[in-house]
């Protein structure tokens, strides 16, 4: 009795976590518009707060995703130059944090002439972009070049300051 009870027990623990991580996604679509929103809640349970803040700040994003999660709301979607943006709202709707992620090609002019100058011979990998929602932002750059990773922190509030924070040699 206590073995077909254990089984049972697995079984249902086995069924609840397989069905958490697999959110139901449903695509609001507005004619008058031609625009959509995909979304894993309904969406009288976004922000109203966020909902506007987002539009306001990023215009009507066809085929930006919304979920809802235990620190608030996660909205993602790509720019029309293939910028990854995941901009985070708190439970009330303010705007909590705005990432965004590029490619060497499509990184901002200024962080690119900056890297070419100071780290000749190197080819950027990667640059992540953190704007508080307060004027600051803070990029991540990845850098390689002879048999090296560096990844430098740019922070930019009126000035930029730079500081190397991870540095990796291969070892052919």
């Amino acid at each position: 009795m206590r073995f077909r009870t254990l089984i049972y027990l697995l079984f249902a623990a086995c069924l609840f976590f397989a069905n958490r991580g697999t959110a139901q996604f449903v695509t609001y679509h507005f004619p008058a518009h031609d625009d959509s929103v995909i979304t894993n809640v309904p969406l009288n349970e976004i922000s109203t707060r966020a909902f506007r803040n987002f539009v306001k700040n990023y215009g009507f994003v066809p085929s930006a995703t919304w979920r809802k999660g235990p620190g608030g709301f996660t909205v993602r979607f790509f720019s029309r130059d293939s910028v990854l943006h995941i901009v985070r709202y708190d439970p009330h709707g303010r705007l909590f944090e705005d990432l965004q992620y590029y490619s060497e090609e499509n990184a901002p002019v200024d962080i690119r002439r900056s890297m070419a100058r100071l780290y000749a011979g190197y080819s950027i990998l990667f640059v992540n972009q953190l704007d508080d929602g307060g004027g600051k932002s803070i990029y991540d750059v990845g850098l390689t070049g002879n048999y090296q990773l560096r990844i430098v922190e740019i922070q930019k509030y009126g000035t930029m300051n730079m500081q190397v924070v991870n540095h990796y040699v291969a070892h052919p």
